[in-house]
């Protein structure tokens, strides 16, 4: 059974790679949509020219700031110490660049001068999905020293030395007998050492 302070831990990091790929995946896919419509007028008798803007349009550093976002979910798992401090100050700056660009595109859906009407909510769901993963880079920033990381289950704990690994006690009583080997290795004792 797992401790209660692993699992809490577990739970952050769970929240912070759902909160990756959530925002970078929505604000991925808001960039996508079309954010507003833009009449531009003509000289008669030529009718006026109807222009879609999408939000990669708008803010053409929104898709890219997102797929980091993305790829930054799975970089938490691979990373661990300094590069996975990196890595979430990446995922943080990321989700502020998606912010600016949820702000910018909300900011221009109102904007009747240049007569823009508005395409629907996803210049605001860009923004959510900015916030989201903006909190899931200052999590991992404040939290992550103590998250899993990729192969942790199979080093050898803190303190133990080599040495110490290969005395311990064997379970193999010959090393012809497969069964006794593989009892071995799962003790953790190198069947194949001098005794």
């Amino acid at each position: 059974m797992t401790s209660p302070g692993r699992r809490s831990a577990r739970r952050e990091f769970a929240a912070a790679v759902v909160g990756c790929l959530a925002g970078g995946g929505g604000a991925l896919l808001a960039t996508r949509q079309v954010w507003a419509e833009r009449t531009v007028g003509r000289q008669p008798p030529l009718s006026p020219l109807r222009e879609t803007v999408t939000g990669a349009d708008l803010a053409a550093w929104a898709p890219a700031a997102a797929l980091v976002v993305l790829a930054a979910a799975f970089a938490l798992y691979a990373a661990r110490g300094q590069a996975r401090r990196a890595v979430a100050a990446l995922t943080a700056v990321s989700g502020g660049a998606i912010v600016a660009a949820g702000v910018r595109g909300l900011a221009t859906a109102g904007d009747s001068g240049r007569q823009v009407v508005d395409g629907g909510l996803w210049p605001a769901a860009t923004l959510a999905g900015g916030l989201l993963a903006l909190a899931a880079g200052a999590l991992a920033l404040l939290r992550s020293a103590d998250w899993p990381s990729m192969g942790t289950r199979y080093e050898r704990p803190e303190g133990e030395s080599a040495a110490t690994g290969r005395n311990r006690k064997r379970t193999a009583q010959t090393p012809d007998d497969p069964a006794a080997m593989w009892d071995a290795l799962d003790s953790g004792a190198d069947p194949t050492a001098e005794r």
